[in-house]
Order: C-alpha cells, then structure tokens, then sequence
C-alpha cells in the first residue's frame, strides 16, 4: 500500500513541477548563443503563477556561436518590464552566471550547456503583477549578449 501511495505522489510532483514556458527573443538585441530550451519548475500553466515566498528554477538549454572562441566570464540580469522599462528582480542577488549555476567558465564555442538560475519571490519586495520576465546573460568581454528572453508571468499573494 505504501509503495502505491509514493508512487502516486511521485505522479504528481512529475506533472505539476516543470513546464516547457514560451519565450521571445528580447528586441533589438543581438545574441551570441542560440536558446534550445526554456523550463520553469514549478510551473503547470503559462503565464507561470509565481508565488510569494516561494522559490522557482529557470533552466535555459542553449548553444554558442562559432565566435568567440572561449567566453571567459558572464553576468545574468533578471528583470521584470514595467511600462516596457527593465526593473531589477527585486531580491535578486546572483549575478555571476557562472557561479552556482550550472555553468563552468570560460564556455567554448559552438557548445551547448544547460544555464540553471534560483530564484525567490520575496514577499516583502514583490506585489502581485502581471509582468514580462527579462532575463539575459551578457558576455563581460564583448558586452554582447550571449542570450536575452522574455517570457510573461504572474506574481500571486
């Protein structure tokens, strides 16, 4: 009996925690890396329901270009679009895109990798909003952007 009641509940987690979430290209950006795939966990809906005090993971799975030849260090910017103007991710903190996020710098050309990004919806900074997520990793180097998305979510009490 325990062992159907745990596979049940492994069932479950399995269909509510990630979700394959659609995304455009930032405008007017240039990109250097092409963007295979984007899941958030936990989302079973899109625009995902993000809620206060909780904590979600973006993973982006994407390729470098042929150039450069290596990127030596890279930074993230998490945004929310207010009236179209990029705000910081209130809370957000992690900057170096390759520290604690699954990625070994520097990154080789024309190589695919899997970007994991924790973030956390504080509910002392963040009210509830419908609002585009922006989030871009920018070569330190070139200033280029390695990739820029935007996706839509909703911020939920």
């Amino acid at each position: 009996m325990d062992f159907l009641v745990a596979i049940f509940l492994c069932a479950l987690v399995g269909q509510s925690t990630a979700m394959q979430i659609k995304t455009i290209p930032c405008p007017s950006t240039e990109q250097e890396a092409k963007i295979s795939k984007v899941d958030m966990t936990p989302c079973n809906q899109q625009p995902c329901l993000l809620a206060k005090g909780s904590h979600y993971k973006f993973t982006v799975d994407f390729t470098t270009g042929v150039t450069p030849a290596e990127i030596p260090s890279i930074t993230t910017g998490l945004y929310g679009l207010i009236e179209g103007i990029p705000v910081r991710f209130p809370g957000f903190n992690q900057t170096d895109a390759c520290k604690g996020c699954n990625l070994a710098c520097p990154l080789a050309a024309n190589k695919s990798y899997s970007y994991e990004l924790d973030i956390y919806v504080d509910p002392l900074k963040v009210i509830d909003i419908d609002v585009v997520v922006r989030l871009d990793l920018k070569d330190n180097a070139s200033k280029k952007n390695l990739f820029c998305m935007e996706t839509e979510v909703k911020v939920v009490g």
